[in-house]
């Protein structure tokens, strides 16, 4: 069974390119995010934190509330991202 084409939800080459762009400026205030908001998922954009909290789903719920209609960059403050490990069978 395939899946229609329409089915499927891609986000938009703009979406896309705003997300990379707050990843980028969130790795380069990471330090400071670390001294302030280790540990809190941080409603990030342009450089600022918007809103944390230390649970994600509450954190999401306020934001999507206030502004529910446009792309959101949430992330949580860690030293570093963790290094994610996909074993497979395959060589």
């Amino acid at each position: 069974m395939s899946v229609s084409q329409e089915r499927l939800n891609y986000p938009s080459a703009e979406v896309l390119a705003y997300m990379e762009q707050q990843a980028e400026e969130f790795e380069k205030m990471r330090s400071q995010l670390v001294k302030t908001h280790l540990g809190q998922y941080v409603w990030f954009e342009s450089g600022q934190v918007l809103d944390a909290d230390k649970d994600f789903e509450a954190l999401a719920i306020r934001v999507c509330q206030e502004d529910e209609n446009r792309p959101l960059f949430i992330k949580k403050v860690l030293l570093q991202d963790p290094h994610l490990i996909v074993r497979t069978p395959f060589r």
